[in-house]
């Protein structure tokens, strides 16, 4: 018996060269806790024979705790007996049919099918081998590779997948042999980002359209997958589509949803959601709600069915007349007031005052609202830093709290600023335009802009929205169009809790029938 000594681990060191241990040998160990000490016994036998076999025994000082059953080695010259139902036998020996019945019901995990590469060779028996391990969803490029020699296009395209050159080949790759599929092989996830509110209708600097961080840098992935591709596919197609209507992007969206053929696309769910969103802004709300419509009468409660449940009525909140609203009723100031009246007439309402200096600004009203939208600063620091275009010193009548003035005519089309001044007064008005009405939906979130003279909604209105947070602070919220209800969400913005706002300032400019500002409480 040779034992050699034990290492540091608890595990003896394999034999160094002819170094013998005695037939017997006792060595002393010390274990923590729960330790565990492994022994290596090492035997050679000079002939075959039947050797008695000392077993290991444990011993604390004098007393025995523990042994081994003796039992005696039987050494022989021949070799052992093999089993003829092990898979090393039946590959080597067995026949083509054996080796394939194996193949079909064995676990492959458990056999080495590196034992049957000899018989790969053979081109009937590789092509009956592959079809059961394809079936079986076997990846074994160790056999797989023979389909290099027998010019097998299945075998080769499952052993180049399972190969790592496949991970160099970018996020896309098309060709007979390999197919690189970005949600296959770079776990790509198609991802929607709502409710997603940009705050700028157009380009501001360098700064990038999409606000939302995680939805910009998915856009920019996305991009970086389709330069690998020589032409864009339909789903390609409407994905682009998604993230230029994200972006406020609409011509653009539009022409790209015209490249869309529906007849490429998995399902057309995504694409008549899109199409609705499409003739939204194409001024066709009636054939919008036609899609809805279909889609309302077979989709089942949930997101989807919620989302052409609004596009239907939308389409007809479009459709349906404006109601006749209820008149202001002008503030009344202790001191001095202006109220803007119908016909070109202005009110100055005024208390303690002999007279007024008023002067009149044409003005560009969105350069002013942008620089003091909540008028702030006063007088003084809100009048444009020009000479005004007319002024006018009106005397009050004794006893009297209200005198009108009828402006005149190039000064009756808003974007006018009116400035009164009297000894311990001053005030500041925008006239706003006249051929403009707005009525704020708090309840919505909403300001809807009316053409008063047919009470129709006046959409692709520009609206820009100051906001004036709870510590004082003011600063631009948002921008855009009204949509074809003469709506804009004057509030809801991806990056700002509404709660910390606590005012709204509002500016309001159509090409062609003036500008307005107002004011609300979130």
């Amino acid at each position: 018996m040779k034992h050699d000594p034990v290492s540091e681990n608890g595990v003896l060191p394999p034999l160094e060269g002819n170094k013998h241990a005695p037939e017997t040998l006792s060595t002393a160990h010390q274990l923590a806790p729960y330790g565990v000490v492994q022994l290596q016994l090492a035997f050679y036998f000079p002939a075959p024979g039947d050797y008695p076999a000392y077993p290991l025994h444990v011993s604390e000082g004098d007393q025995i705790l523990a042994h081994a059953q003796p039992r005696t080695l039987r050494v022989s010259a021949d070799p052992a007996p093999e089993d003829s139902a092990s898979w090393l036998v039946i590959a080597r020996d067995g026949t083509d049919e054996t080796v394939l019945n194996r193949l079909s019901t064995a676990d492959l995990s458990t056999i080495d099918l590196r034992a049957i590469r000899w018989r790969m060779q053979d081109r009937g028996f590789f092509l009956a081998a592959m079809e059961i391990l394809h079936k079986r969803l076997a990846n074994a490029p160790e056999v797989f590779l023979y389909g290099l020699l027998h010019n097998d296009p299945t075998t080769i395209r499952a052993f180049l997948l399972n190969l790592n050159f496949a991970d160099n080949l970018g996020q896309w790759f098309s060709s007979q042999l390999i197919n690189i599929d970005p949600a296959t092989h770079h776990g790509w996830e198609t991802m929607e980002f709502g409710p997603l509110v940009n705050a700028r209708a157009h380009p501001f600097g360098d700064n990038p359209r999409l606000t939302h961080e995680e939805a910009r840098k998915h856009y920019l992935a996305f991009l970086h997958t389709l330069i690998w591709k020589p032409a864009l596919s339909s789903p390609d197609e409407l994905t682009f589509t998604y993230y230029l209507f994200l972006q406020d992007r609409i011509a653009e969206a539009l022409d790209r949803f015209a490249k869309i053929d529906p007849a490429g696309l998995p399902d057309p769910l995504q694409y008549d959601y899109l199409h609705a969103v499409a003739l939204f802004y194409q001024a066709k709300p009636a054939e919008a709600k036609a899609i809805a419509t279909g889609y309302l009468e077979k989709l089942p409660p949930g997101t989807w069915r919620d989302r052409f449940q609004a596009v239907a009525v939308q389409a007809d909140e479009i459709a349906k007349p404006i109601a006749a609203a209820s008149e202001e009723i002008s503030d009344v100031t202790p001191s001095l007031d202006i109220s803007q009246l119908p016909d070109g007439m202005l009110l100055l309402k005024h208390a303690n005052l002999e007279e007024t200096t008023l002067s009149l600004y044409h003005i560009d009203l969105e350069v002013l609202f942008s620089k003091d939208p909540f008028l702030k600063g006063g007088a003084e620091s809100s009048l444009p830093p020009i000479s005004p275009n007319q002024i006018t010193n009106i005397s009050f009548e004794e006893g009297s709290s209200e005198t009108p003035y009828e402006l005149p005519d190039n000064f009756r089309q808003g974007n006018i600023l009116v400035s009164a001044e009297s000894d311990n007064a001053k005030q500041l008005k925008i006239l706003d335009s006249r051929l403009l009405e707005t009525r704020i939906i708090p309840a919505e979130r909403t300001v809807q802009v009316i053409d008063p003279a047919v009470n129709a909604p006046l959409p692709a209105t520009y609206v820009k929205v100051f906001a004036e947070s709870r510590d004082g602070s003011i600063a631009f919220h948002k921008d855009g169009y009204t949509d074809l209800r003469g709506k804009f969400d004057y509030l809801s913005h991806t990056a700002i809790d509404p709660a910390t706002i606590r005012r709204i300032a509002i500016l309001v400019s159509h090409q062609e029938k003036g500008s307005l500002t107002r004011i609300t409480d979130r």
